[in-house]
């Protein structure tokens, strides 16, 4: 969850969390059933709190939440749906109900050829759905007839650990290349790595890994639970590197989907005679929050946007980190655009054209309302979501007058270029 407020006050509830948690088994009081055993350590609990800073270009009243909500969570964070067949569709919200009915009437409306289209696509998303479900499943429960154990998350790496893997990957291609290809001697063993971005479209359009001589995937999901067909799609491509590193905005997807991964990897080596070995995953620890905290130094200056005086060698994050808070996206960035307008191609990378998220001037897709970048200059010759003016183009996440991607294209960044 996310909190706001003045750091003493956070600081405080931080330390009464740790020493609730910490407390656990070692005479709290809490049910004994949830409890840890008294042999466990303290440090087998690891509360990661993240304090991080305002921007400076907003004024801190349009931060900070006006209210904030409490209630159970079972489940932190859901890649896909289980396979439990008590689950029946009696049981869906009626949000949900009513998601599927405008869908099933926006289908109606299109032309035939469409129509035709969207079933063929449905079709492939269900049978993928299906598989995923069964291979999420399978990877989490330890099976009764034989000795396997559920998947484990992939092995964290710190920031700096992150950073140095990537800068050593750097190092020997370079140094490689610098040498006659057939002085075999002096070359090192290069490793085929690939960065995986396990976060939504609207997050990796304004920042993302680039390092030079490795590809970095941008998955460019709507929605977290749509991870899991991107995955088996580019499942050829992905088996194929040495390592992958994946990444998200704070390390919590990444714990769920590189479980995912590890089990589509090891059946997909099974399926290849060629392949015996998966590929090794590793997972940014803490996200990229904590790797701008350890790579990037913020210094302040006159303008309205933060800049660092760090050089690109320092950081191979681009751009801005997308946060789900009122701030939009968190100050610590390196001064990199890497976002461009829908409409112009010039590069961009604000959602809000210079106001505050809370005033809701976000430029939004005509049909779907996921954020799309439009530029200041765009900005007042289109139409984005709830703006009603029929002398003007509409926005669509396609592109003006163009239509809805309902599935975004997977972008590949090869060595630190698009």
């Amino acid at each position: 969850g996310v909190l706001s407020g003045l750091t003493e006050n956070l600081q405080a509830y931080r330390d009464a969390l740790h020493a609730e948690l910490t407390g656990w088994g070692q005479g709290s009081d809490i049910d004994d059933d949830n409890a840890q055993s008294d042999n466990d350590s303290s440090s087998s609990w690891e509360l990661d709190v993240k304090f991080c800073q305002l921007r400076s270009d907003l004024d801190v009243a349009e931060q900070l939440f006006d209210g904030w909500s409490v209630k159970e969570t079972k489940k932190v964070i859901s890649l896909v749906g289980t396979l439990d067949q008590n689950n029946s569709n009696s049981n869906k919200s009626k949000k949900s109900k009513r998601r599927q009915r405008r869908k099933q009437q926006q289908q109606k409306n299109n032309k035939d050829d469409h129509h035709k289209k969207d079933e063929a696509t449905t079709s492939s998303v269900a049978d993928v759905t299906r598989y995923a479900e069964q291979l999420y499943l399978q990877a989490t429960t330890a099976s009764t007839t034989t000795t396997t154990s559920p998947q484990s998350p992939a092995t964290h790496l710190s920031p700096h650990e992150w950073h140095h893997r990537l800068t050593q990957l750097t190092a020997t291609k370079e140094n490689n290349n610098s040498h006659n290809n057939n002085d075999t001697v002096h070359q090192k063993q290069e490793r085929t790595v690939t960065l995986l971005d396990c976060r939504n479209v609207y997050e990796s359009n304004i920042g993302h890994f680039r390092v030079p001589h490795a590809d970095t995937v941008l998955t460019n999901t709507r929605k977290f639970s749509e991870l899991p067909h991107v995955l088996v799609e580019q499942a050829d491509r992905l088996v194929e590197s040495d390592e992958i590193y994946m990444y998200c905005t704070g390390g919590v997807r990444c714990e769920t989907a590189s479980i995912f991964l590890q089990s589509l990897l090891k059946d997909k080596c099974q399926q290849k005679n060629d392949k015996a070995t998966p590929p090794r995953v590793y997972q940014l620890h803490g996200g990229i929050q904590r790797y701008l905290e350890a790579t990037t130094t913020m210094t302040p200056t006159n303008d309205d946007n933060e800049r660092n005086n760090n050089n690109d060698d320092d950081c191979y994050f681009q751009g801005k980190n997308f946060v789900f808070d009122p701030r939009r996206h968190d100050p610590l960035h390196n001064g990199k655009v890497v976002g461009t307008c829908l409409v112009c191609h010039q590069p961009h990378d604000d959602y809000d054209s210079g106001a505050a998220p809370r005033q809701n001037h976000e430029s939004r897709c005509w049909n779907c309302r996921i954020l799309v970048l439009v530029c200041n200059d765009c900005r007042s010759k289109v139409s984005c979501w709830n703006e009603v003016n029929d002398d003007k183009p509409h926005v669509y996440c396609g592109g003006v007058d163009q239509e809805c991607l309902h599935m975004p294209p997977v972008q590949i960044i090869s060595g630190g270029h698009k």
